[in-house]
């Protein structure tokens, strides 16, 4: 389980080739990952989603956890969890109309 305070949304810049357009915010919601690793659950104060892990891969260079999920809503993103898991990020890529969403991790613990 992680708990997250904020999270900030930045959109693709096809020009710059980079990510901005940040948008800051207070959020807060729980992620929990089953215990076979196959099914992220989010809950915030006005939904659930779930996301299903279809492939994970661990970065060591960057000191990361992939999840290549789809949601239950069909839409495809990549989880990165931070080895320190203090940072949380989604990417979806859509082209020019891909975004990140980078949480900050609150609290995290397990059963």
């Amino acid at each position: 389980y992680f708990s997250t305070s904020t999270k900030s949304t930045c959109w693709w810049d096809k020009d710059k080739h980079t990510f901005n357009q940040c948008q800051d915010e207070d959020f807060a919601s729980l992620y929990e990952l089953n215990a076979n690793k196959s099914v992220f659950k989010h809950t915030t104060d006005k939904m659930t989603s779930s996301y299903f892990v279809r492939n994970t891969e661990y970065d060591s260079q960057n000191k990361l956890t992939k999840y290549t999920v789809v949601s239950d809503a069909g839409n495809k993103y990549t989880f990165m969890i931070t080895d320190d898991n203090n940072r949380f990020t989604i990417f979806c890529d859509k082209g020019d109309d891909s975004y990140i969403i980078k949480y900050t991790i609150r609290r995290n613990w397990t059963d």
